[in-house]
């Protein structure tokens, strides 16, 4: 190196042992001197690449690309995961590692290093295979009473519709009864593709059963308007539908 580009580097120390690195060191632009670089593992431990001279002065014992793809922070302390222990790929740090079991309950083999950070004491296949073999859940109350809701609110115009035309011909809505029907299924098939955005904008800031409720008021209101449909005007028949 020249001096301008010594004198550049950081302190012209060692990153290791912050001993002053030599002029003849600093031409390799490892930032070690050579005592500490001789010491370093240079391959990668997860690829087996050589590692170029700049990854080196970090300390750990893998190559940029590979430290960037690990998991740097401990799944069950939460602390981040020190440089010389990333090399496992095991997602624990050293401490983690010892305290946690290696052996799998079930079938008594050894957990793998990527498996240890669930912490479920198995090895994923015995865990997958307790999974299916486990029976399903019962559903809830409150699941089929939505159930039964959803079924109600999409059964009830399907039942509906055959006597529609009826019931529209019967009020007598200008101009005509047929004009009326093609207005009340646009008006529907309309609100249909309008509603959801409101209501889930609606959903996510007071919640899903808010917004049960207030459809259950407003299909009550429909369903009164719906019974009056001789008095009401042809709009508000169509709102109701």
């Amino acid at each position: 190196n020249c001096d301008n580009c010594f004198n550049a580097r950081k302190n012209g120390r060692c990153k290791k042992c912050q001993k002053e690195v030599l002029s003849t060191e600093a031409k390799y632009d490892t930032g070690l001197c050579n005592e500490c670089y001789d010491k370093l593992q240079k391959n990668c431990l997860v690829c087996k690449e050589p590692m170029s001279l700049s990854s080196l002065c970090w300390g750990s014992p893998l190559c940029n690309k590979c430290y960037e793809k690990c998991e740097k922070k401990c799944k069950p302390c939460g602390r981040r995961i020190p440089v010389d222990e990333l090399r496992w790929g095991s997602m624990l740090c050293d401490a983690c590692y010892k305290n946690c079991s290696r052996t799998c309950r079930d079938c008594q083999g050894t957990i793998g290093l990527g498996e240890l950070h669930w912490g479920t004491g198995m090895c994923n296949f015995c865990w997958d295979n307790k999974l299916r073999q486990e029976a399903p859940r019962k559903l809830g109350k409150g699941v089929w009473a939505v159930i039964l809701a959803q079924f109600v609110f999409y059964a009830a115009p399907g039942m509906l519709q055959p006597a529609l035309y009826l019931q529209v011909e019967a009020a007598q809505y200008p101009p005509s009864p047929a004009a009326a029907f093609a207005a009340v299924l646009t008006a529907a098939s309309f609100a249909a593709m309008v509603a959801p955005v409101p209501l889930g904008i609606w959903a996510d800031r007071k919640g899903e059963r808010e917004v049960y409720c207030g459809v259950s008021i407003f299909g009550l209101v429909g369903s009164l308007a719906f019974l009056a449909s001789q008095v009401i005007p042809v709009v508000g028949f169509a709102l109701a539908w």
